[in-house]
């Protein structure tokens, strides 16, 4: 059984990527809003609150939190923010594996792979494209072996 981690250049895209929104938002709202200046700095201040709540508290404690087991005999996830959640699948009861790799995944480490079984699913976010392949080819070989 081994374990796996989500890749840690995720973290800093979608950081840099809420960064970004938060950033656009606040023109926006400067722009749009500055007839009313108490409603600007108030929607400014949401932005900007959310993106710390967001950005750079909850996603590093999801980060944190969240591993994956793959053997030959099951798939196991653990993740959660405030409640951990636990997921268990065997690989015997899995239909199709589908891998999602988004353009320069191998930098920004968006890389999925959902597993389907009969009546559920499980996926598995934000891995390494060493990762995602390893896990992949390590169900696919128990797949074939049963």
């Amino acid at each position: 059984m081994k374990k796996y981690y989500p890749n840690k250049t995720a973290l800093k895209m979608l950081k840099i990527l809420f960064f970004l929104v938060a950033l656009i938002l606040t023109c926006v709202a400067k722009l749009y809003l500055s007839v009313y200046p108490m409603i600007m700095f108030l929607v400014i201040g949401l932005f900007w609150t959310l993106f710390v709540l967001v950005a750079l508290i909850s996603l590093p404690i999801f980060f944190s939190k969240t591993y994956y087991f793959v053997s030959t005999n099951e798939v196991a996830k653990q993740s959660g923010i405030f409640f951990e959640s636990n997921q268990l699948m065997r690989v015997s009861s899995i239909q199709y594996i589908s891998t999602v790799a988004t353009p320069l995944s191998k930098y920004t480490g968006f890389n999925f792979i959902k597993l389907n079984a009969l009546g559920g699913y499980l996926v598995l976010l934000f891995l390494s494209k060493s990762d995602a392949d390893d896990m992949t080819a390590t169900i696919s070989a128990s797949l074939r072996k049963n």
